[in-house]
């Protein structure tokens, strides 16, 4: 477990509703990222949503490169993830998040 980890992803800028699944993936990774391989339904069970919710929020946090996958899940594994501090989203305005998601840009007019 890499409190560290669990740190900065609160310390970011994510979306608050991604942030619970992003410090639950961080509760199972070693100080420098590695050896992340929780299953969908764990990382769903700790933060008390539905595994949709869940695949949805790892998949956000796989399209900002927070998570990359080291290996995919095979029969009775899971996928094991590397996650990457260093591109969890810092500035307050967001700017990091618009840049990967242009479809949350708000219309001013």
């Amino acid at each position: 477990m890499s409190a560290r980890l669990v740190e900065e992803v609160f310390a970011s800028a994510l979306p608050a509703w991604v942030k619970p699944f992003a410090a639950a993936y961080a509760t199972f990774a070693a100080d420098d990222g590695s050896r992340v391989y929780p299953s969908i339904r764990t990382i769903a069970r700790m933060v008390s949503r539905h595994p949709r919710r869940a695949q949805y929020a790892t998949a956000v946090l796989r399209d900002l490169g927070v998570l990359r996958e080291v290996e995919i899940s095979r029969r009775h594994t899971s996928t094991e993830y590397h996650f990457h501090a260093d591109q969890l989203p810092r500035t307050a305005d967001g700017a990091q998040f618009l840049l990967r998601f242009p479809q949350a840009e708000r219309k001013v007019g």
